[in-house]
Formats: structure tokens, C-alpha cells, sequence
């Protein structure tokens, strides 16, 4: 019997219900399908994810958070919940020993609003739970104090929870968004469970599991219904890898664990239970069973998420084939074709009540896609940290060396403190901190003593002008090739879109808009697509091939490395593979016959995608109507291969993909000069991969491999020595005698690697062990922990590039990182930066450093790297938006100076000190009052009611955005009045100045307003309704 078919049935039963299955990702899927029937259900179900360990219990490696929370949830809901109960678990945790339920129970706090809690009891409860205590939560297990407010992340929520204490009193407990921080509902009580069921070691970094353990089986389960499906193979897979633990005696014996399955019932096949739909059939038979059957049955279709549901909708509505809608609360009652948001991997067909599931996946023949069990991180969003060197925009390279609160008079404020060349110092106002920017290069100190960096900025500003105005003329000059516009609403087309298993981001939306508004023009494509490692740009690529080869024309795609035009390949054949279109693959792997196939095939128009490298550029190829060209990594082509092609293909439209970062507000600013799409949003599937920094030990990397091992998994083992590869090979056979391993470096024979690299890929090794020949391009879903031995010696683009070749598939995916001996200073940052940075898409930050080693690209289409190292590439896209808004006669930021007497900080029990220079970055960045209220209201939700600097800070932030607005340049504010600078261009109506009571002119540019209030409060007040009054 299928998993969804048990599923099913399981959902509509009362009674409380055990169910052993294989591994973790099972647990976790079997609980989705019955969360999904179970709409279906009158029966509510309390579902409990008893997963088991993926590492030993003696570890070096720490068990993951997820999981952790779930056992403890699901140990306290078997106790406790008087709910109907599906207890979910798999054969390794029957194995596995369990905190005795009596000490569990022990340890559980319950809390009430009115409680009269002492906070500091409260607090050291919580450590003696193991909670970790941080500045910010994100994972379970973590809580942070703010003066009286805990933030605590109980391991038996999948929300954090904020609580507020009045004295010692607790005044209210709500839950928040680990996303935004925000909070969004309140509850009365909350349960607090254990942290852990296991300790830190002193001695060392490790796990040992606590006192007074027992094992699942203990529970008795006498009121449950039990089912299995699992057979003799999967218990002696999980008592195999046992033999190789350190310490045997710990888990559960054999015989023991035997018994309790025997009570067990197998899945059975239930007959009247099938499928509607298989993915082998053609689209016209899957479209002709849907309207046949649709006749007499409730045809269900999980579309998996509101974006597929759309496209599912667009799809069938081109089909001719009706459907309705089906929405929260509502029942399939009647026979038809219903569209739901839901998601299922597999559907059923249940023949005697006459409704069928159908998934989105068996509807379009997709593989199921990319599936992970959850994990909690925190983001890394830091522009630059304490130590970092940055940028002031007008002085110039400095180091920064934190805040630093400094009293003058009676007024305390806090300042970003900035070292120049020679010790010489400069203090930025808080609110003034958008004159900063992160610098990622590696030239000195500026000095304050000398104009160097002025003239620098002006000169690099000279020449981007030029550039700028060779590419308006380039852009015109474009407009004038035509071509037949691309009918971009083909059936085809539609039928290709969606086909897409994920759903697509904003920023792909965007992007794949972009690029059809350009090929449905008369006028060539030549479009640049910026967004870092899988983020959706090779998708984006995929749907512009589509539109040229529905439209008869044919493609090509240029890649930089022979693995990464080989993961192309495979994914374009699998993306296309619904469709009569030919593709083929030339690379130097290729044979020479192979090559004089291709070539003709091309040439006669039989060819439908070529996947190449740098091939395309020789002279023998020839296409038979070449429609458009994409190039990936395009910094990696010279500027020369790509006038090339524009010379000998000048009406074929033109593609580039590219991870160089480029911001929203620069991207906005080249409208007109360059066709930039720009994707910064992670598909929802990928998943950050956790990152293991270690000191290299036999044991870590025996748990790593087991760990990998116990799920059915294979490892990348990364080592950069040819020559001692034989002797790593000898250590891991010695370890793990049992794991099968393959070896490849790029010395082989070109048909050797090839042969390693698909017997790897068909299972036949469990480890590779391998030089940085798979950095590029290899894409095995099954492939989930990569161990890089001696990283310290690989550069961070490297590492960056080596770690994503993990992660693709339907699990949590892990990258050690090992280094041998001391660390140098540069290797150590660049382990800490591959450490913090975990999103799967670095981030502008991870991209950035990454382009300090791998260079800085043709950002303008010309070399610019040289001024671009010199001020920093933050520094570089500024000036460039500078240049655009001259040359467009675009008004520019202004600077706003602000001279007060007020105490202006945010109080050392808000936050840490790296947390108040996020704030405070943030806060100078924001450009409008509803912007600034809008962090107001986040702030004061995550640290209660502002205090009076707080509040001032708020305020003078509030001033300078109406001040840019009109073109202030400087703000003196008194008790007796306050006196307004202007730039000489202000934005202001001078009469209407002129005509208020209360002003008085210093100068041509300078006014007086007398006795505007005393507190900043009211001075706030009466200026912004002034410059509300006087701007244009």
C-alpha cells in the first residue's frame, strides 16, 4: 500500500494510532498527507513527530534543534494530550534510549498571566532546562532578556512566545514571527519543556545523553493502534551502523525492539484504493481521465501552493476542462474537478466513495520536488561589525571601532566611532550612519590630512559618466536591429510554465516578465539577470529558451566549466522532457564524431538547445536560425566573446546570468541605460546548509559519514591533494570499513572522472573522495553532507562554491569545514564568513567578500576593477547612482546636519552593541515617516515602551527626512528657537516662507523660527508642520 493510500485511511479512524516508518524525511511526509486528509476528516488529530537522531549520542557533532523539539513535544503531548494522538516514529528511534518520561515530566514549567514569577528565578530556571540565552531568538531551545521582557522559544511551540513582566508579575504572553520579530497573537499560559536530552560535556564540544533514560517501547502504547512499514533490511541497516558507536550498550536491545514491532500491523495493500493519475501517461491521456472521471468523482487537485493553483487553473481553463475552486471550509460535495492549495506528493483514488486525490506532481510527470525537514537559523543581515573596515562616503576608508556614548553638557548620545590613517578620529551621529557603507577590500586607512580620497571620487564619478553615456548610446543605437517579436502566448508556453515544480519567487515573477515584455518586441533582448548561486536565474533562462524554441528559432547556452554545461544539461532535459525538442551537449568531453554530429544537427536545424562552453566561439559553428543566446557566469567571458556573438547573431536576442550583486535602488536608477533584472529572494525550498567548523579529528569525521550513512545519504569528501588522496582513502577505509569509496581528481583521463562521476551518481559509492573538480556543477540530490578537508587553504569563492554542492535534495544538508593546526588570520575570517553565512544565497554580504577573490566583473560591461578596489564596491554602485541622477538632473541624497541638546541612545539592557548598530543603520536608512513609524512599532513591540532617548532618537530621525525633503542643510535647535540652514536650491516656496509670523531671516539661506518648545517633542511638532507648510 502506498504511503498517501495508509495515510488516508489512518486520518479517518478515532482511535489513537502508532506508526513506525523508515527514516526521518517518511516521518515527516506521512505527516504532512494525513495533515492533508484530515480536511477531509471530521476526526481532529494531534500529530506527534517522534524523530531519532541522525549523530551518535557520544557526538562531537550537536543534535539538530528540529528534531530535538519534537521528541520533547512529542514525549510531553503522549503524556498529556487528551486529544486523539498519531504518533509518528521510525525503527532507529525505537533504538534509541529516551529521558525517562517520570524525570521529564519533573522539569516541565507551566506559567499563567498574574503569575507572580521572580524574574531572575525565572531565568535561572530556564539555564538549568538548557535554554541557551542570546540577543536574539530564532531556534528552540534559546531565549533573550530585554529588560522585563523574555523572549523564549519553548521546545513545545513551532513559535517563539514574548513574555512582559510587570514587577514580578506576568503581565502578558504573546507569540511572534521569528521572521520579522513581530508579535501576532496572545495567549493566557504557556508550557515550557526541557531544552535537550542532552548535556554539554565540560571537558570538550559534545553531546552525552542525560541520566534516568529509557526507550519509546516503555510506553506501553496499550490503547493504540499500531502500524509498520518497515521489514527485516531496515532493523539490520540501523543495528549495523550501532557496531561502529563508540558505546554499544546504550541502546535498546534487539530482542526487545523485535517484540514491540511483532504487536505491530504491516501495511497491507487496500485494493480499493489506487491512483487517478500515473506521471507516465501522456498529457492528452492525464487531460481525457481528469474530464472522464471528473463525470461521477470529486477530482481533488493538490496544487501544492496558491502560485501552482493559478498556474493549475490556466492550465486546465486552456484545456477546455471546468473546475472549482476549493476554499477553507468548504466540501467537495459534488462530482468535478476541484483545485486546491494544498500539498500532497502522491494522490489516491478511493473508488467506493468516489473521490480522488491528485498531486500536483503526478499531473505534470514531475519528480516530487525538493522536500527538508524544518531548521531554525539565524539570518545574517550584518552590514559591518565591530573591527570592520567601512566606508564614510565623504572621508573616506576607516576602521570601525563601535559606538561610543559621549557626554557634552548635559546631553548623552551615542556615535559610530571611525579610525582614520594615523590614529585621527571621526564621530557619526547615529542618525547620520546612511554615510556609511561596508568595505570589503584591502587598501589602507584614508587620512583625514589629505584630499586624496575627494579627488578619487570624483574622478572615478568622471568616468563612470562616460561609460554611462556610451551606454545610452549603445541603448539607442540597439533600438534600431529588428527582429519578428516572439509570440509569447503560445499553448506551449503556457503548458511549460506550468510544468515549473516550485514555486516561483517575486523575483523570478519579475524577472520572467521582464524577459517576455522584451521578446515580444520588435527589438533584439539584451538583458543581464543578477541574483546569487540558485536562486532562480537558471529558470528564468529555462522560460526564455521556451519562448524561442515554441517559436521555431533555436538556442544556445554558454557556460564557463564542463560540470556545470553537464548539470545544465540534465536539468533542461528533464525541464524540457513533456516536449518534441532535441538538445544535446558539447563540451571538450565530447568525441570528435560526437562533435561533427552536433555541428550538422545545428546546421541543418535539428538542434533544437545546445548546452556548450566556450565551443560556440569557434568558427565551425554554424546555426540554422539561432534565436537567442544565454550566458552564465558571464563575468567568466571575456567582453570580446560577447561582441562577438552580437556581430555574427545581431537579431538573436541576448541573455546573461550573473551573481554580482546589484541593489534594488541601482537597478531602478539604469532603467534606460542597461535591462537589469535583479532576483534577492531565495526559493522557498532552499534551505540553508548548516556549517561545521571543526579542528580535524577521526572522530568527527566518523560521526559526519555515519550520520550521512544512517539515512540512506552519500558524502562528498573534498581533499586538494592529489598525492596523498591514497592515504585519506586508507584513514576512511580503516574508520568505516563497510562504506564503498570512489576517488576522482582532475588528472584522470577525461573518460576515468566520467565514469567515477556516474557510477557515484547510480549509487555505487557511498563517499567520494575528490580534489575541487566537483566545485562546479554536479547536482545529486542524494549527496547531503560535504567534508572539506584542510578548508583554511581553499579561498572563500571556492568554499562558497564546494558547499552548494550539497543541499539539493529532500534533507537537512551539512558542509565541514576542517583545518589542521593553527589558523591564519585570513583563514579564519574566511571560515567565520562561510560559518555565519548559511542561506544557500549568500547574501549581498558572503557575495560581496566573494568578490574580493574572484574580482569584481564588468558591472558597466567594462573592466572597472581597479576603482572599484580602490573605494569599495559599495562605495562604486553609489557613485554610480550618483552619476545617473546627474546625468538625468535627478536630485541627489542629501546630508543633513542636526545640532541639539538632548540625550540620544538606545539604553545598553535594549540590546547588545552589534544589535544597536543594526537599529541605528536601519533607522538612518529610512526615508519616509510611514517607514519610520513602521520600525517604531516593530521596536516598541520587541522591547517594550520607548524611554526618553529612545524616543528622541526617534524623532530627530523623523526631522531629518522632513529636512531632506525641503533641502535643509543644518538644524540648531534650542530652547529659545530653532535656526534652519537651506541648501541654496531648497525645495521650498519662498513666499510662503516669507509670509509666516513667526520667522526671521539670518542670511539669504538661514531662518530663524523663535520658541518653538522646550521639549524636542513639541519642537518636532511645530517644525514638521513648517516644512509641511513651505514645501513645494
Amino acid at each position: 500500500m502506498s504511503l498517501s493510500s495508509f495515510a488516508y485511511k489512518i486520518a479517518k479512524t478515532e482511535a489513537n494510532t502508532i506508526v513506525v516508518l523508515k527514516d526521518n524525511i517518511e516521518i515527516e511526509k506521512f505527516a504532512l498527507k494525513i495533515n492533508y486528509f484530515s480536511k477531509f476528516n471530521s476526526t481532529g488529530s494531534d500529530i506527534c513527530k517522534f524523530f531519532c537522531y541522525e549523530i551518535p549520542p557520544h557526538s562531537s557533532i550537536e543534535p539538530s534543534n528540529y528534531l530535538v523539539s519534537n521528541r520533547l513535544s512529542s514525549i510531553y503531548k503522549l503524556i498529556n494530550s487528551d486529544k486523539r494522538l498519531v504518533f509518528l516514529t521510525n525503527i532507529s528511534a525505537l533504538i534509541q534510549p529516551v529521558i525517562s518520561f517520570d524525570s521529564f515530566i519533573d522539569k516541565v514549567i507551566q506559567i499563567k498571566r498574574g503569575d507572580v514569577v521572580e524574574l531572575d528565578e525565572f531565568i535561572k530556571r530556564l539555564s538549568e532546562l538548557f535554554y541557551k540565552r542570546v540577543d536574539m531568538v530564532y531556534a528552540p531551545g534559546e531565549f533573550a532578556k530585554r529588560g522585563a521582557i523574555i523572549d523564549l522559544f519553548s521546545t513545545f511551540y513551532d513559535k517563539p512566545m514574548r513574555i512582559e513582566f510587570f514587577d514580578d508579575e506576568v503581565d502578558s504572553i504573546k507569540l511572534f514571527y521569528l521572521e520579522n520579530q513581530r508579535t501576532f497573537e496572545t495567549i493566557d499560559e504557556a508550557v515550557v519543556l526541557p531544552a535537550s536530552e542532552y548535556k554539554a560535556k565540560e571537558d570538550e564540544f559534545g553531546y552525552i545523553l542525560l541520566e534516568n533514560r529509557e526507550f519509546l517501547s516503555d510506553f506501553g502504547f496499550e490503547d493504540f493502534v499500531g502500524f509498520a512499514n518497515i521489514d527485516e533490511n531496515d532493523i539490520n541497516s540501523a543495528y549495523r551502523l550501532i557496531e561502529f558507536y563508540e558505546d554499544k550498550n546504550i541502546f535498546a536491545p534487539r530482542i526487545d525492539v523485535s517484540k514491540f514491532l511483532d504487536k505491530l500491523e504491516l501495511f497491507q495493500n487496500d485494493f480499493s484504493l489506487t491512483r487517478l493519475i500515473n506521471e507516465s501517461l501522456s498529457m492528452d491521456d492525464k487531460v481525457k481521465l481528469l474530464r472522464e472521471k471528473s463525470k461521477d468523482n470529486r477530482v481533488i487537485i493538490a496544487c501544492g501552493s496558491e502560485t501552482r493553483r493559478k498556474r493549475v487553473e490556466e492550465f486546465l481553463s486552456l484545456k477546455g476542462i471546468p473546475f472549482k475552486e476549493l476554499r477553507e471550509g468548504r466540501a467537495a460535495l459534488l462530482p468535478a474537478v476541484y483545485l486546491d492549495s494544498g500539498y500532497l506528493d502522491e494522490g489516491i483514488w478511493d473508488k467506493d466513495n468516489k473521490i480522488a486525490f491528485v498531486s500536483f506532481a503526478e499531473l505534470f510527470g514531475l519528480t516530487e520536488g525538493g522536500f527538508s525537514l524544518k531548521r531554525f537559523r539565524k539570518p545574517k543581515n550584518v552590514e559591518f561589525e565591530i573591527g570592520d573596515r567601512i566606508v564614510h562616503k565623504k572621508y573616506g576608508i576607516a576602521q570601525f571601532n563601535g559606538l561610543k556614548k559621549i557626554k557634552i553638557e548635559d546631553k548623552q548620545e551615542d556615535f559610530f566611532e571611525l579610525e582614520f590613517d594615523e590614529g585621527d578620529k571621526v564621530y557619526v551621529p547615529v542618525y547620520n550612519s546612511d554615510a556609511l557603507l561596508a568595505y570589503h577590500g584591502s587598501d589602507g586607512l584614508s587620512s583625514l590630512r589629505s584630499n586624496k580620497w575627494q579627488r578619487n571620487q570624483e574622478s572615478i564619478k568622471k568616468s563612470i559618466k562616460k561609460i554611462l553615456t556610451e551606454l545610452v548610446n549603445t541603448y539607442a543605437k540597439r533600438q534600431l536591429v529588428k527582429r519578428k517579436p516572439y509570440d509569447i502566448d503560445l499553448l506551449e508556453i503556457k503548458e511549460f510554465e506550468a510544468m515549473f515544480e516550485y514555486d516561483e519567487t517575486p523575483d523570478q515573477l519579475k524577472a520572467i516578465s521582464d524577459v517576455k515584455d522584451d521578446m515580444s518586441k520588435d527589438v533584439p533582448m539584451d538583458r543581464l539577470i543578477c541574483g546569487d548561486v540558485s536562486f532562480g536565474k537558471t529558470e528564468v533562462a529555462a522560460r526564455a529558451i521556451a519562448i524561442a524554441v515554441f517559436n521555431l528559432k533555436q538556442a544556445v547556452f554558454m557556460v564557463p566549466t564542463t560540470v556545470l554545461a553537464l548539470q545544465h544539461f540534465k536539468n533542461l532535459k528533464d525541464r524540457f522532457k513533456s516536449f518534441p525538442v532535441e538538445i544535446q551537449l558539447l563540451t571538450r568531453f565530447s568525441t570528435k564524431s560526437e562533435r561533427e554530429r552536433i555541428l550538422k544537427g545545428l546546421k541543418q536545424g535539428r538542434i533544437d538547445i545546445l548546452i556548450t562552453t566556450h565551443a560556440v566561439y569557434s568558427k565551425d559553428v554554424e546555426f540554422a536560425d539561432l534565436g537567442l543566446v544565454v550566458i552564465d557566469e558571464e563575468h567568466r567571458f571575456g567582453v570580446k566573446v560577447k561582441e562577438h556573438l552580437k556581430s555574427k547573431y545581431p537579431h538573436a536576442d541576448m541573455l546573461y546570468l550573473s551573481a554580482t550583486p546589484i541593489p534594488r535602488t541601482l537597478n531602478m536608477s539604469l532603467n534606460g541605460i542597461l535591462d537589469i533584472s535583479v532576483i534577492k529572494t531565495p526559493p522557498l525550498e532552499r534551505k540553508p546548509i548548516e556549517t561545521i567548523i571543526a579542528k580535524r579529528k577521526s572522530s568527527i569525521i566518523r560521526d559526519a559519514i555515519l550520520r550521512e550513512l544512517s539515512r540512506e545519504g552519500r558524502v562528498y569528501f573534498v581533499h586538494n591533494s592529489i598525492e596523498t588522496m591514497d592515504k585519506v582513502k586508507s584513514e576512511l577505509d580503516n574508520l568505516l570499513p563497510f562504506a564503498k569509496k570512489g576517488i576522482v581528481h582532475a588528472k584522470m583521463p577525461k573518460n576515468q572522472i566520467k565514469s567515477v562521476f556516474e557510477r557515484f551518481n547510480n549509487g555505487e559509492f557511498d563517499i567520494l573522495i575528490s580534489t575541487s573538480i566537483i566545485e562546479s556543477g554536479l547536482d545529486i540530490k542524494s549527496v547531503d553532507t560535504i567534508i572539506i578537508d584542510d578548508a583554511d587553504r581553499f579561498g572563500l569563492s571556492d568554499l562558497h562554491q564546494l558547499r552548494g554542492r550539497v543541499g539539493r535534495g529532500d534533507r537537512v544538508a551539512y558542509a565541514y569545514l576542517l583545518y589542521r593546526g593553527k589558523l591564519s588570520e585570513n583563514a579564519t575570517k574566511r571560515l567565520e564568513y562561510m560559518s555565519e553565512f548559511i542561506e544557500r544565497g549568500s547574501g549581498l554580504n558572503l557575495a560581496l567578500k566573494d568578490m574580493e577573490i574572484r574580482g569584481y566583473g564588468n558591472i558597466l560591461g567594462k573592466d572597472q576593477s581597479g576603482k572599484i578596489k580602490s573605494v569599495g564596491f559599495s562605495t562604486y554602485l553609489s557613485l554610480i547612482e550618483e552619476a545617473i541622477k546627474e546625468l538625468k538632473s535627478q536630485p541627489t541624497q542629501r546630508e543633513v546636519e542636526i545640532k541639539h541638546s538632548f540625550d540620544v541612545y538606545i539604553p545598553d539592557e535594549y540590546a547588545s552593541s552589534q544589535k544597536k548598530v543594526e537599529i541605528y543603520k536601519r533607522l538612518a536608512s529610512i526615508r519616509s515617516q510611514d517607514e519610520l513609524e513602521e520600525l517604531k512599532n516593530e521596536l516598541v513591540d520587541r522591547f517594550g515602551k520607548f524611554v526618553e532617548p529612545v524616543e528622541n532618537l526617534f524623532l530627530l530621525a523623523s526631522l531629518k527626512i522632513a529636512a531632506q525633503q525641503v533641502y535643509a542643510k543644518k538644524l540648531s535647535l534650542s530652547k529659545n528657537g530653532v535656526i534652519v540652514e537651506f541648501y541654496i536650491d531648497a525645495n521650498i516656496d519662498t513666499d510662503k516662507l516669507i509670509s509666516l509670523e513667526n520667522c526671521r531671516f539670518l542670511s539669504e539661506t538661514s531662518v530663524f523660527f523663535p520658541l518653538l518648545g522646550k521639549r524636542l517633542k513639541t519642537i518636532h511638532r511645530n517644525l514638521i508642520d513648517i516644512f509641511n507648510s513651505i514645501k513645494k
